[in-house]
């Protein structure tokens, strides 16, 4: 949800995975900025659906969503400032 909600905001938010997508940026920075762009603002929406609770949703939730990104985009990271 946190992907297309974060497509959704235009401009930047979707030039830049569009220009990864399309091989016109080949700075693998600009994919990490994005990659957890989409990661803290998937942790907002959730938030944000608890309401009042809000502060033991971002408790409970971030770092669970944070830690998942994290997981899946690092090795991607490290092979790339291997090569």
């Amino acid at each position: 949800m946190g992907c297309f909600r974060y497509f959704q905001l235009g401009g930047s938010c979707v030039d830049g995975p569009v220009g990864l997508l399309a091989g016109i940026i080949e700075n693998p920075f600009i994919l990490f900025y994005h990659f957890f762009s989409v990661a803290l603002y998937a942790v907002w929406l959730k938030a944000c659906q608890y309401g009042v609770l809000m502060p033991f949703a971002l408790l409970w939730f971030g770092p669970q969503i944070f830690a998942k990104a994290v997981v899946v985009i690092f090795p991607y990271i490290f092979s790339e400032l291997r090569s």
